[in-house]
C-alpha cells in the first residue's frame, strides 16, 4: 500500500503533507519491479524504469516539498530501502543522506543493496566493478552510513582499508550482512565495531575472519567458509554478550575438523545452531570435561542435514558436555543436489569420515533437556537407538517430535522411505518409545504445525 501512496502523491500536491506523519516507510525495487513487469518476465531494459520509480518514491517522503509540511520535525522510526547498486540508484542515497542533512530524524534506516548479476554469473570483474560502485554510494551519503542501522550488501570486493573506513563510519550500526564479498582476493580479514550486535557472514572469500573486539556482538552467523587444514576459519576475541553461534557448511574432507574447546576458548554460548550439508560432520569430538566450560551455558541445539548414512550416537556428547541444554533438534538429510539423474555431489560423501564414534558412560542422566525433535525421523534401527539413550538419560524429558523429513523445495525429493504412515504405526511408534520410561512422556508424530516450527533456528527461539 505504501508504494501506490507513494505513486499517487507524485500525482496530487495535496497529498504530500500526509507522508509528513508516516513513521514506517518500507520501498523495496521488487515492488516496483512487479508494477513494472506486470506479470511478465524481468529484463534489463527495465531496470532504469525500477530505479526512477524508487528514487520518486523516495524523493516524495523524505523531501520538504512545501512550508505546509513541518517535515524536518517528523520522526521516522523505521526506513527500508532495498535497491541493486546501478549508478543511477546512487541518486537513492543522495536523497537520504539530504534529509537526514537537514535534520529529519530517522530512528533506524535500512540499506539493502544487491547486485543484478546473480551467483552463478559474478566473475572476478563483477565484484570488482561493485565494489568500486558501492564506494561511489558511500562516499555520496555520509550522513546517510554515518546513521545507516542495517546494512547489507552482496557480490563486492574491498580493499581492507576500505572496509575498515566502513565499519569505522557506520557508528550506528546493529546489523551487518556480507554476502558473496571479499578483501583483496583470500586474506585474513581483521574487523571490529563497539554497536553491532547482528553479524552475518555467507560465502565469503575471506581465508579467515577474526572478530577483534565487538562488546555488543549477540548473533553471530557464518555460511560457507574457505576450507584449510591448519586452522580455523574463525577466530573470537572480545565477545562478551556472543550468545549464539550459526555455522553452516558441507565440510570437505581434508578441512580441519572443529575442536569446540578451542574454537570456543573465548565464548560461552546459550544457542548453537550447526548446518553439515549433509557432509562431513566437521566436529571433533573430545572429553566432555575439555569442552564444558565452553557449552556450560548451552540452552538450545541444533544439528541440520545429518546424511542419511551417519551414526546419531555421537550426538550424545553433546549431553555429556552440556549439562544446561533444554532443546535439542536433530535434522537427517542426505539429498545434496538437484541434478538431474543421479546427484554427483553424493560421491563426494565419505562415510568413514563422517562416522564419529562415541560411547556415552552408561549412568549419564541429563536433568535440563525437556524436547527432542528429530526432523527425517524413519523407523529403522538407529534412530530407535538414540532416541532410547537419550530417554533414558534425559529425566525430565517431556516431549519429542518426530517428523518427516519433508521434501526439496527446488525439485521436490523427499528422502523418507520409512517413516509412519498409518495411525497404527504411529501408535507403535508412541508405546515403543513409552516402554522406555515410567514417567511419561509425550510424542507427537506428524503434525504440521510442529513441521513449520522444525524450520525455527537458534535466532526465532531466542
Amino acid at each position: 500500500m505504501l508504494p501506490e501512496a507513494a505513486r499517487t502523491s507524485v500525482l496530487s500536491r495535496r497529498w504530500r503533507h500526509l507522508f509528513c506523519f508516516r513513521s514506517i516507510i518500507n520501498l523495496d525495487a521488487s515492488y516496483f519491479a512487479r508494477k513494472i513487469v506486470k506479470g511478465g518476465e524481468l529484463e534489463r531494459k527495465h531496470l532504469p524504469l525500477i530505479s526512477a520509480s524508487l528514487l520518486q518514491a523516495a524523493r516524495s517522503m523524505l523531501e520538504q516539498q512545501d512550508r505546509q509540511c513541518p517535515i524536518t520535525t517528523t520522526m521516522i522510526s523505521r526506513l527500508y530501502l532495498r535497491f541493486q547498486l546501478r549508478e543511477e540508484c546512487i541518486d537513492i542515497i543522495s536523497c537520504v543522506d539530504n534529509a537526514m542533512a537537514s535534520g529529519r530524524p530517522i530512528a533506524s534506516l535500512w540499506l539493502m543493496m544487491s547486485s543484478e548479476i546473480v551467483d552463478d554469473d559474478c566473475v572476478n570483474e563483477h565484484w570488482i566493478a561493485y565494489g568500486r560502485r558501492f564506494m561511489k554510494f558511500f562516499d555520496a551519503g555520509p550522513h546517510a552510513f554515518a546513521g545507516v542501522t542495517h546494512l547489507h550488501i552482496e557480490r563486492v570486493r574491498l580493499s581492507k582499508d576500505e572496509m575498515y573506513t566502513v565499519l569505522n563510519t557506520c557508528k550506528q550500526l546493529d546489523y551487518l550482512c556480507l554476502h558473496v564479498c571479499d578483501c583483496e582476493g583470500q586474506s585474513v580479514l581483521e574487523i571490529e565495531h563497539p554497536r553491532l550486535t547482528k553479524l552475518k557472514i555467507t560465502r565469503c572469500q575471506f581465508v579467515r575472519l577474526v572478530l577483534r573486539c565487538f562488546p555488543k556482538l549477540r548473533v553471530f552467523t557464518c555460511q560457507s567458509w574457505t576450507t584449510s587444514q591448519y586452522q580455523y576459519p574463525l577466530s573470537f576475541g572480545h565477545v562478551p554478550q556472543l550468545s549464539t553461534l550459526l555455522l553452516k557448511n558441507r565440510g570437505a574432507i581434508e578441512a580441519k575438523n572443529f575442536l569446540l574447546s578451542e574454537f570456543l576458548s573465548n565464548v560461552m554460548i546459550d544457542a548453537l545452531d550447526l548446518d553439515f550439508q549433509s557432509e562431513k560432520i566437521w566436529i571433533r569430538l573430545e572429553a566432555p570435561k575439555l569442552v564444558a566450560p565452553r557449552l556450560q551455558n548451552l540452552r538450545l541445539l541444533f544439528l541440520r542435514c545429518v546424511h542419511g548414512e551417519c551414526d546419531l550416537d555421537w550426538i550424545m556428547f553433546f549431553l555429556e558436555a552440556a549439562p544446561l541444554l533444554k532443546t535439542l533438534h536433530v535434522k537427517v538429510w542426505d539429498h545434496t543436489g538437484c541434478a538431474d539423474g543421479d546427484d554427483p555431489r553424493q560421491e563426494l560423501f565419505d562415510k568413514r569420515s563422517s562416522i564419529l564414534a562415541w560411547e556415552a558412560c552408561g549412568d549419564l542422566k541429563h536433568y535440563s533437556l525437556k524436547k527432542l525433535t528429530i526432523e527425517g525421523y524413519q523407523d529403522e534401527e538407529k534412530f530407535t537407538k538414540f532416541i532410547r539413550r537419550v530417554v533414558e538419560a534425559a529425566v525430565r524429558l517431556e516431549l519429542i517430535v518426530l517428523l518427516d523429513s519433508g521434501w526439496c523445495p527446488i525439485c521436490n525429493f523427499s528422502p523418507s522411505t520409512r517413516y509412519p504412515q498409518t495411525n497404527e504405526e504411529m501408535d507403535l511408534t508412541k508405546k515403543q518409545i513409552s516402554k522406555w520410561r515410567s514417567k511419561p512422556i509425550n510424542v507427537r508424530i506428524g503434525i504440521s504445525v510442529l513441521f513449520l516450527a522444525s524450520r525455527w533456528t537458534c535466532v526465532d527461539l531466542m
